[in-house]
């Protein structure tokens, strides 16, 4: 109303009324004719067409809460990785290097770099893994502390974490920094990078 209002006032008091009397270019002259009468003849039609002013509520709708859906599918993602994560946790603790490895990506461009360097390939991971934790007393208890989850896009989160093994014969921790994307609808570890 305030809109139509102002419209009306600008168009007829200012431009036809004294003809642009106001030092106003006509290129801008022309830009605000246009906009007015435009707007004008929009409103008429949306008065008198209601597929029009339903359509046009939906797209108005949509516009507001847009936003939000992207807000829900990141905070899902951030959920499900750290779920990943969670249970990688649960699944060393009791001992099960083969289900531990799940969150990782299962094909040879896997990356893990640790204090040995960069290694290549899942089963690499593997071994690795059962050369320096051979038996349960040398696994230990394992806890994650996720310090941030980053979702970079629908495909690709990065992941800033903190490790500790409790174990008899002593504790160790360090940090990690995680790629994870998106593979075959599941998110899985595809660069680990543990100190």
């Amino acid at each position: 109303m305030f809109l139509d209002m102002l419209l009306l006032m600008i168009r007829y008091r200012y431009i036809d009324r004294y003809n642009m009397r106001i030092n106003i270019n006509n290129k801008v002259k022309n830009m605000i004719l246009f906009f007015c009468n435009n707007y004008i003849i929009l409103q008429e039609k949306i008065r008198n067409n209601r597929v029009m002013k339903t359509t046009l509520i939906f797209v108005i709708i949509l516009f507001v809460i847009s936003p939000y859906f992207g807000f829900c599918q990141k905070k899902n993602a951030e959920e499900t990785i750290k779920k990943v994560l969670f249970t990688q946790e649960k699944d060393w603790n009791n001992g099960n290097l083969e289900t531990y490895m799940q969150g990782y990506w299962k094909n040879d461009s896997l990356k893990f770099i640790g204090k040995s360097g960069i290694q290549y390939g899942w089963q690499q991971t593997l071994d690795n893994y059962k050369k320096s934790y051979p038996d349960k007393a040398t696994m230990g208890i394992l806890k994650f502390d996720i310090v941030k989850v980053e979702v970079l896009s629908e495909s690709s989160a990065f992941v800033i974490g903190k490790w500790a093994l409790i174990r008899e014969k002593g504790n160790i921790d360090g940090y990690f920094t995680l790629l994870f994307k998106m593979v075959d609808g599941r998110w899985v570890i595809v660069c680990d990078h543990s100190s």
